[in-house]
């Protein structure tokens, strides 16, 4: 018998006319496995487009141990890299931790977009990059984290002092050329679905060869 390559059982919903897939297909996502360089604009656009729209709404708590708070499309994301200049600072003590708040800008805004994406940094991770602790407004920053589940802002994990015009360069070729691979649409490849539905339908018919001879264990039982 052929496994059911047809039908819809790996996708969890259809948003905006893309499919978004159960998170057990995400390591086949080119993009759930690496740290991807973004544009400050594409990170708000489709976190704003995919974390309540399709994360909250769908996955609830499924995406817990992946680290998915929002697609770029329907690609997958966890770590990301970001650069810009630092326009604005806050301290703030969450529990026990002291952190800094930056606003990060990199002139990408688009219509109607807000101008900067909140970064979250510790204290003991500003200090460790040779930054001070006061007022970090105009430093050019690369920062790495992921994108919180709750709100717009990223969680820092990694500082780089950005003081070089070439690294700036080669940032903006590495997010260009990302850009547009996850312009396109992820569509799993036909070989993953094949595997997949093929250990589908031997779980069905062990469980319903399963479920038969409990039944027929049960007329025995009460036909004596």
């Amino acid at each position: 018998m052929q496994p059911r390559t047809d039908c819809n059982d790996h996708v969890v919903c259809q948003y905006n006319g893309l499919p978004y897939y159960l998170p057990l297909f995400f390591q086949y996502s080119e993009s759930f496995s690496l740290i991807v360089p973004c544009f400050l604009r594409d990170v708000i656009q489709h976190y704003q487009q995919t974390n309540g729209a399709v994360v909250k709404k769908y996955y609830e708590g499924s995406l817990a141990n992946a680290n998915v708070s929002w697609f770029y499309n329907n690609h997958p994301i966890v770590g990301i890299f970001v650069m810009g200049c630092v326009v604005g600072c806050k301290w703030r003590w969450i529990g026990d931790v002291d952190f800094a708040i930056l606003a990060l800008d990199d002139c990408t805004k688009a219509a109607g977009q807000t101008s900067f994406l909140s970064c979250k940094c510790s204290r003991n991770l500003i200090l460790a990059c040779g930054l001070p602790t006061g007022n970090l407004s105009g430093w050019k920053l690369r920062l790495r984290g992921t994108m919180s589940i709750n709100r717009l802002e990223l969680d820092v994990e990694d500082i780089e002092i950005v003081e070089d015009l070439i690294d700036e360069i080669k940032f903006w070729k590495a997010a260009l050329e990302y850009r547009t691979n996850l312009e396109v649409p992820w569509v799993i490849q036909d070989s993953v679905l094949l595997d997949y539905f093929t250990q589908e339908d031997k779980r069905d018919s062990s469980a319903s060869k399963t479920n038969n001879f409990i039944e027929l264990l049960q007329r025995e039982q009460f036909q004596r």
